[in-house]
């Protein structure tokens, strides 16, 4: 679902958001996806890191 809202909308910029629970090799796996896919969209995939203050 998220990849094809990827694909359909193809925003100029693409944020990873609610993958808090995600573990570390999850987030390796989900975001290598995320980058192709915005790379075929022709759009700049970020993902925000959590900062603690």
């Amino acid at each position: 679902m998220m990849i094809e809202y990827l694909r359909a909308s193809a925003p100029k910029r693409t944020y990873a958001i609610h993958d808090g629970l995600v573990n570390e090799w999850g987030l390796k796996g989900l975001g290598g996806v995320l980058e192709m896919e915005a790379e075929r969209a022709v759009s700049d995939y970020r993902r925000l890191e959590i900062v603690e203050i």
